[in-house]
């Protein structure tokens, strides 16, 4: 389990590392339109997300750092107790990072309206917009669900 947590680290940290160059060496370089503020508002929502996604594998990775005898007496379904509370506030702040990569002020409750991000960045093309706004809620749809069960999860040990 503890290589499953160092692998999910390195892809998160990978992706971290991408959307950080992307701000830093990218949006610069273009002009501030809409759409970039909206691209650029995005890139630190998703930056935020992984920020502490990284400090929870982190705090797991370091929950597990203990003699292989002792994984090994637990089973599949068994629970080790680490006396860590930060992970739990760590993932509580990752949902509601990631959960702000839907809110109404960015991608709109109203599909004819320009007064949110998403509607002012692509008003002048519905069918981007339109697009956009179909993947993010059918992302946070299947997202809520999940959201609620591991923050619940996080809170019964």
């Amino acid at each position: 389990m503890r290589d499953l947590y160092i692998q999910k680290y390195k892809e998160d940290q990978h992706a971290r590392a991408s959307l950080q160059l992307l701000t830093h060496y990218l949006f610069p370089h273009l002009s501030l339109g809409k759409s970039v503020i909206f691209a650029f508002t995005f890139a630190r929502l998703g930056d935020r997300c992984l920020y502490h996604s990284l400090n929870v594998w982190a705090k797991f990775i370091l929950n597990l750092n203990v003699p292989p005898e002792i994984l090994d007496s637990i089973s599949a379904d068994g629970a080790l107790e680490t006396g860590d509370k930060k992970s739990k506030y760590e993932i509580e702040a990752f949902l509601a990072a990631a959960k702000s990569l839907t809110e109404e002020n960015l991608m709109g409750i109203d599909t004819q309206s320009a007064e949110n991000l998403l509607g002012e960045a692509f008003g002048q093309h519905p069918d981007a917009k339109d697009g956009l706004r179909a993947i993010f809620a059918e992302k946070k749809l299947r997202f809520g669900g999940i959201a609620n069960q591991v923050r619940n999860h996080a809170y019964l040990r």
